[in-house]
């Protein structure tokens, strides 16, 4: 492994590790206002609340978005090997967003039979590429678009 693909996955880690922060931080407070909204009877202050709520919903989306974009275009680069010509052809479709949803479900099957096998730094980077794909794949076929 290069220097270059361990420099990588350690700014990835360092990265994700602060946007995970950041995200259980929002997410405890979410679950704050929760409880809060439900001990209050006016609805006014409900509809206030779940406003208040939306728009860090928002918010935490707007910043998780870019970290999703590095993500989609970075690691299937790491993920390419010699060997493994179709999963290299469907990671480069991933990044070109040409992917279909069939093809998808093809690669999602690949990276999760060969991830097992890979070190533990470049498991990191399949579980990342497979969170991806699980989180596109999880509307169906009808909903598809990467």
């Amino acid at each position: 492994m290069s220097i270059a693909n361990v420099i990588s996955i350690i700014a990835l880690i360092v990265a994700v590790g602060g946007l995970m922060l950041q995200y259980y931080g929002v997410i405890l407070k979410m679950k704050e206002d929760i409880a809060g909204m439900r001990s209050k009877c006016n609805p006014e202050q409900r509809a206030k609340d779940f406003s208040n709520l939306v728009s860090e919903v928002t918010q935490l989306s707007v910043k998780v978005a870019p970290f999703w974009e590095v993500v989609s275009t970075h690691i299937p680069q790491l993920l390419k090997m010699p060997h493994t010509l179709r999963k290299d052809d469907l990671l480069q479709k991933m990044v070109d967003r040409t992917l279909t949803y069939d093809e998808a479900v093809e690669l999602q099957s690949l990276l999760d039979k060969e991830g097992t096998e890979q070190s533990k730094e470049l498991q990191l980077a399949y579980k990342f590429a497979l969170s991806l794909l699980n989180g596109k794949l999880s509307g169906g076929k009808d909903g598809w678009q990467l």
